[in-house]
């Protein structure tokens, strides 16, 4: 029999490569989804928030990847801020709640949490020791892995991933920087010295697949590339890459508060990632450079 997993945030772009991945592998694969017109047959709606779900969707599963979560790339509202809570930390503990009532069991269950676990404001490398940041930001990701730690009250072992930016053709933040640098300006934020932590699609999709079928890995990691590099460097080896032509321009920091309010906590963050852990699982990163990462998507 096929292993069963259940993925969520089926709208997302790690959750459909996931699936696709996952399927190829030989798994049965079942979304859920907050968009009720989805009719595909293995996507079964939900909404956390009003404790609704087909049943259904439970039966049999094995294995759980949480990645359902409203963008925090959305403005920064207090309204938008609870969305973005509620649609990770409740939608965890909405769904712990399910498989507890029901008694229902899984193997392992696999959550998103995010490099902001650290907090802004930052000038070192963090390791998964680390204690969390005490921002909006932070406390979410807090809460996020803290409903996540509960079930292994069902016997299943608990992998939670901090996640920094993600490398995709779809990344928005991606598609910024090669837009600017194809009109021939390449945007620095500060004196671009900051760290850029970062992972390919590729890595986070392999990274998950490799921890369902690795019963010694659990609990917090770091899901980075190994290579720490600079907000300057990253922008400078695409420019190599493709945009030669290409002018670096540096904005102030004033100027980036002024232009991006409350998120220049973002763009300015000296956050970096420390990959010991990960590195000692005998995990293996297809892309561990800037350079590599970005031939790949820009299909060099």
């Amino acid at each position: 029999m096929k292993d069963r997993v259940l993925i969520t945030g089926a709208n997302g772009m790690v959750a459909k490569k996931l699936g696709t991945y996952m399927q190829c592998q030989g798994c049965d694969v079942i979304f859920l989804s907050t968009k009720k017109n989805n009719k595909a047959p293995n996507v079964y709606f939900w909404n956390p928030e009003n404790k609704e779900i087909d049943l259904k969707s439970l039966n049999n599963v094995k294995h759980i990847v949480h990645l359902a979560g409203f963008s925090i790339s959305n403005t920064w509202t207090k309204r938008n801020k609870s969305k973005m809570y509620k649609s990770r930390v409740e939608s965890c503990k909405f769904l712990f709640e399910l498989f507890d009532k029901n008694k229902l069991k899984i193997d392992t269950f696999i959550t998103a949490s995010a490099s902001g676990y650290y907090g802004f404001n930052q000038n070192s490398s963090k390791t998964e020791t680390d204690k969390p940041g005490t921002d909006w930001l932070a406390k979410i990701c807090k809460d996020w892995e803290k409903q996540a730690s509960k079930f292994s009250k069902l016997g299943a072992r608990v992998v939670k991933m901090r996640i920094p930016i993600i490398l995709d053709k779809g990344a928005e933040i991606l598609n910024k920087i090669i837009l600017g640098l194809s009109f021939g300006q390449g945007i620095i934020f500060g004196n671009g010295r900051q760290s850029f932590p970062w992972i390919h699609i590729d890595d986070l999709v392999n990274f998950i697949c490799f921890s369902i079928k690795n019963n010694n890995i659990k609990g917090a990691y770091n899901i980075s590339s190994p290579e720490n590099c600079s907000n300057y460097e990253f922008v400078e080896t695409i420019r190599n890459l493709k945009f030669s032509y290409a002018i670096l321009i540096k904005i102030p920091e004033f100027l980036i508060k002024i232009l991006f309010y409350k998120k220049y906590v973002l763009l300015l963050n000296n956050l970096s990632l420390n990959t010991d852990k990960l590195r000692d699982t005998g995990f293996k990163w297809r892309f561990k450079s800037t350079k590599l990462a970005m031939k790949d998507i820009l299909e060099l």
